[in-house]
């Protein structure tokens, strides 16, 4: 179903006794909440694999991808297990890049924020070689949550590996934002995002929300509306391109995405408002 009763329910503000008065809990989702016509978030995955090779240096061997109309975001590696005789074999990678217009908070309320979290649906694990999802790996591991720190183009790629997108042409891909070149292919610079600032164990099992803490990250937004750029979510542990590149968790795991039919299924962010904070700095 696209819009059904449940949609009602998550544009209410839930005022919830707290120890020290009232906490509000804000939730934006695209055809959701607050509002039906809400349609301020944007989501895509960015790919190192490029059709004949993997994007391991600048300039690529052809044309990186964009995803941005696909109905599902995608995490993990596509590639063969790294072996001792193949170690680099494992770099198929999937890197999320989502973010939410939350413009509407006013600026005074970011030291108001208790808890945000984003929350992705999981809906199936694409498996290399065979069509059948339940034939998932369904391999737990760690996802980690990194502040954007340059604008970029959601763009207009259609299915899961995408269509071939210029540099700097408005569709963000693994060598570009879109607008201009990432420092570090992947988004991987200090200049592209910021250090890990929260880490989630992701256990695999279709049909389940898995949410990200981004707290900090989202007072900053309220804070800084202009610098929303929103969270890159990943298994990457930094933001140091000099390092060598992070070997993923082989399996690739999707989730519904903005585009995606089922509305309720939308990526969200929630927010949790209460007693202002008063110890944190605004970055």
């Amino acid at each position: 179903m696209k819009h059904g009763s449940l949609w009602m329910l998550s544009m209410a503000l839930f005022l919830v006794p707290g120890p020290s008065g009232f906490t509000e809990t804000l939730m934006f989702q695209d055809g959701v909440a607050p509002t039906q016509d809400y349609a301020g978030s944007a989501d895509v995955h960015i790919i190192s694999f490029d059709g004949s090779g993997n994007q391991t240096s600048r300039p690529p061997a052809q044309t990186p991808q964009n995803t941005g109309m696909h109905t599902f975001i995608e995490e993990g590696d596509y590639g063969d297990a790294p072996s001792a005789a193949n170690p680099d074999l494992s770099l198929d990678s999937k890197v999320i890049l989502i973010r939410f217009d939350i413009s509407t908070i006013p600026v005074a309320r970011a030291n108001e924020v208790m808890k945000a979290e984003v929350g992705l649906y999981f809906v199936f694990e694409r498996v290399k070689g065979g069509g059948d999802p339940a034939a998932g790996l369904r391999n737990p591991h760690n996802l980690n949550t990194q502040k954007i720190l340059k604008n970029w183009a959601e763009g207009f790629g259609t299915g899961v590996d995408g269509i071939d997108a210029e540099d700097n042409t408005e569709q963000v891909t693994w060598n570009s934002t879109g607008y201009e070149l990432w420092e570090a292919i992947g988004a991987e610079g200090p200049t592209d995002v910021g250090p890990v600032e929260s880490s989630t164990l992701f256990d695999p099992v279709p049909g389940t929300w898995i949410w990200f803490d981004v707290t900090q990250m989202c007072r900053e937004w309220i804070a800084g509306p202009s610098a929303n750029f929103g969270v890159k979510i990943s298994q990457e542990t930094d933001n140091d391109p000099t390092n060598a590149p992070t070997v993923y968790v082989v399996g690739c795991y999707d989730f519904a995405s903005r585009e995606n039919d089922e509305y309720t299924e939308h990526p969200q962010l929630q927010i949790e408002m209460g007693t202002p904070v008063t110890e944190w700095d605004l970055m």
